[in-house]
């Protein structure tokens, strides 16, 4: 599942991998911290699809959720 601040481009996965293609590193995406499941999933998303997104490591899932609802993360998976 990814969540995306409401007001992020991308509507869908196909639009993410599109805008993270064109612009990389300017999409940000939170995680539980550096080396969680959250952190390796994203990663292998970003293999998976030739994408490079930057990453911001947060002390858990519930402040990396908090960080996308109040717009300082564009996504979390």
């Amino acid at each position: 599942m990814v969540i995306a601040t409401p007001s992020f481009a991308a509507k869908n996965i196909a639009e993410l991998i599109a805008l993270a293609k064109g612009k990389p590193e300017t999409v940000i995406y939170a995680s539980s911290g550096a080396g969680s499941v959250v952190h390796i999933s994203t990663a292998l998303f970003e293999s998976a699809t030739g994408v490079k997104m930057l990453h911001v490591p947060y002390k858990g899932s519930t402040p990396g959720r908090v960080a996308v609802a109040a717009g300082e993360a564009n996504l979390m998976f």
